[in-house]
């Protein structure tokens, strides 16, 4: 069955809250990496830079398919303009 879930619009809403929580994550991680090991600001940005990369990823997947489950739930289908 192709195509099946292209029925249910998740246009930006997975991506939104996507970024949401890696804002939420991203700022503590700043502040706890800078006070424990006290790096330089060049390696700071490439170890934040890599698990924020990473972590988005990982969590844009997870939300997307949490997303479509809920419109699935509640039979919002894209019904055309």
């Amino acid at each position: 069955m192709p195509g099946a879930l292209s029925r249910y619009p998740a246009a930006d809403g997975p991506a939104f809250f996507t970024m949401t929580v890696m804002l939420l994550v991203l700022i503590p991680l700043f502040g706890i990496i800078w006070n424990v090991w006290r790096p330089e600001p060049a390696t700071l940005l490439a170890v934040t830079g890599l698990i924020t990369t990473v972590m988005t990823l990982v969590l844009l997947r997870l939300i997307k398919g949490a997303f479509i489950g809920y419109l699935w739930a509640k039979d919002e289908q894209d019904r055309g303009a």
